[in-house]
């Protein structure tokens, strides 16, 4: 029961910050029954992802499966680290985004600030 409970409480702060995940996806986050409504922070630093896709609400595949991405599964989260990863791009309307860490990626060009008007941190 645990384990399900954990499933179902609101979380507010998720860390998977570490070379020993070697991340390289995060639709798993989403594909699982958590409620990340709550979510406030989320650190995906140190991994292999190489987009945020389901973050930004533009996965083809979780799309594909009906299920809920971008900003109405994460009204809520304020602070997202990306730092070290793979990523080339970042693009997401998200309101509620006030700290946003992608320092050490491979991005080609600054995200579009019209989608983070409240961002106060990059």
């Amino acid at each position: 029961t645990e384990g399900k409970q954990w499933r179902v409480q609101a979380h507010r702060h998720m860390t998977f910050r570490s070379t020993k995940f070697k991340l390289s996806s995060l639709d798993g986050l989403l594909l699982a029954p958590i409620d990340l409504s709550g979510l406030e922070s989320l650190d995906v630093s140190h991994n292999r992802l190489k987009d945020l896709n389901c973050i930004a609400g533009t996965c083809y595949q979780l799309q594909k499966e009906g299920c809920v991405q971008g900003q109405l599964r994460f009204q809520s989260l304020r602070v997202l680290k990306a730092r070290r990863n793979h990523l080339e791009h970042f693009e997401a309307a998200m309101p509620t985004l006030k700290e946003l860490d992608l320092g050490h990626n491979w991005l080609k060009r600054l995200p579009a600030m019209a989608g983070l008007p409240n961002l106060e941190v990059l």
